[in-house]
């Protein structure tokens, strides 16, 4: 029987290390979810919306991570130009 080359074989140090890091940050997640559940208020303008504290924090980061990726294109077709 013949051996697979090395490349084909996959790395399993690092898989593991993966799912580890994933089940971790998954855990981080749900303890944090679970420990602000609490209704906070969001008033911008006219407009007031009442959610979970961990909803509100999350929707902050998704918007926090289009503007920074929108900046980040922003200025890579600057310098491409």
């Amino acid at each position: 029987m013949a051996k697979a080359p090395k490349s084909a074989r996959p790395a399993s140090g690092i898989s593991n290390l993966r799912l580890i890091s994933a089940l971790l940050l998954a855990a981080l997640i749900v303890v944090f979810t679970l420990q602000n559940t609490e209704a906070t208020t969001v008033k911008l303008f006219l407009w007031s919306i009442t959610t979970s504290r961990a909803l509100t924090l999350f929707v902050v980061l998704v918007i926090g991570m289009a503007i920074g990726w929108l900046l980040r294109s922003l200025r890579s077709r600057k310098s491409a130009r």
